[in-house]
């Protein structure tokens, strides 16, 4: 980069939950961009939303933090009942207050703001209200994946995720048709508030190249640009494959919803593919938060549960083959992204694949469905040198698209446009 282009910026990064503690998608997403402007030479001022239960960890990303309060449940009933009914989004009301507001406003007073990154469309009130010039990270498409879950599970008992198992049986069939139609309107006013916010902020941002291209269509002027969750690039690669287990790896909590989903759909129906074509099921370790009450209907000999890790690339050293049955959710999937920095070969649905860079049978293998599925491991368990060849070339893949210094080298070049 040339220092001379431009002057180092005081940036304020409004967030919608810190970016410490154990990782998560988003938080990652909200680190990529703190990490991204701290190599460019800015000073990164960090307002970030306390979420209850959330482990706020003790690692420092040499950024200054300062805590928001959510607001109390009567603000945001009020925030519903009055902003809600005028056409903000529920995900907008949940954020809404005043009292952050006074605390974004003498932040930025005190720090000399000079630019806002507001993270998602729930904080970008609070960047528009400063005056500073501001970036939106929408992050993915909220109007799509809710359109997606309502749409795509409609009927099902999935539509409730986790809150499958709090809710009394009788209560359930209501629930799953109150949520539906919830997540319904919320998607269409989300669809809204996406074009409204990317016409007020300078530039926006998404983590998925076919999200931003689909947006794109909707926003013909705004400034829109893919900047992928960046991910270390561990050590290790994928010549020691064959020095592995035939084993399988999944990471990713149960809470969310298509985690969830997608291991139910690999319990039910991609496990009997196995057996029905006579394949030996493969032991699959899944990593990540796993409550007793919903691995009630995943329970089987191959499927080992092992919770929070503190090292994901420890485990993922330890097998062959990433699986991604995901048929749910939108953007980028950061597990994904991982399993291709380690140099592993990932099988997994088209979802799961969405927006990666790279092709298939070069940098992944894609299945069709169940027995699609199965097909591509029994050639992955056959053919050592062919994980090989797809691991490290997923691993390069990674390194030039989705590595700190990727995502680095595309925001400095947004940075110099705006």
């Amino acid at each position: 980069m040339n220092r001379e282009a431009h002057r180092y910026l005081n940036v304020l990064v409004i967030a919608t939950r810190p970016p410490y503690g154990q990782m998560q998608g988003h938080k990652m997403a909200i680190r990529t961009y703190v990490r991204s402007l701290q190599c460019l030479g800015h000073r990164v001022i960090v307002a970030a939303f306390q979420i209850p239960g959330d482990r706020a960890g003790t690692e420092v990303l040499d950024s200054k933090t300062y805590y928001l309060k959510l607001p109390s449940k009567v603000q945001i009933i009020c925030n519903v009942l009055t902003r809600g009914l005028a056409g903000v989004s529920l995900n907008e009301c949940l954020y809404l207050s005043e009292q952050a507001r006074r605390a974004i406003v003498k932040i930025v007073r005190e720090e000399s703001v000079d630019f806002v990154v507001a993270d998602m469309i729930r904080t970008a009130s609070y960047a528009e209200a400063i005056g500073q010039p501001w970036i939106l990270d929408l992050d993915d498409l909220l109007s799509e994946r809710y359109s997606r879950w309502a749409l795509g599970t409609s009927g099902n008992e999935s539509i409730l995720g986790y809150l499958e198992q709090v809710i009394p049986t009788k209560v359930r069939p209501i629930a799953r048709w109150a949520f539906s139609k919830m997540l319904r309107r919320e998607s269409r006013v989300l669809a809204k508030r996406e074009v409204f916010w990317v016409g007020r902020s300078r530039a926006s941002s998404l983590r998925s190249l076919s999200e931003t291209n689909h947006l794109r269509r909707r926003t013909p002027d705004a400034r829109l640009f893919c900047l992928p969750v960046s991910v270390p690039i561990p050590g290790e690669t994928a010549h020691r494959l064959g020095d592995r287990p035939m084993t399988a790896v999944f990471t990713g909590s149960l809470t969310y919803q298509p985690n969830l989903e997608a291991l139910r759909v690999y319990a039910h129906g991609i496990i009997p593919e196995f057996d029905r074509c006579h394949v030996i099921v493969p032991t699959l370790n899944v990593i990540g938060s796993a409550p007793e009450a919903l691995r009630r209907d995943l329970n089987h000999p191959s499927i080992r549960f092992l919770g929070y890790v503190p090292d994901v690339y420890e485990e993922l050293r330890k097998a062959q083959v990433f699986f991604a049955p995901i048929v749910s959710g939108t953007g980028i999937k950061i597990k994904v992204l991982e399993a291709l920095a380690s140099g592993m070969p990932v099988i997994g649905f088209p979802v799961g694949l969405a927006g990666l860079h790279g092709e298939p049978e070069r940098e992944y293998l894609r299945a069709v469905d169940a027995a699609d599925f199965v097909r591509q491991y029994v050639r992955l368990r056959d053919d050592i040198g062919l994980g090989a060849a797809i691991g490290a070339a997923a691993r390069q893949l990674a390194i030039k698209c989705y590595s700190l210094d990727a995502t680095t080298s595309i925001l400095d070049r947004e940075l110099k446009w705006l």
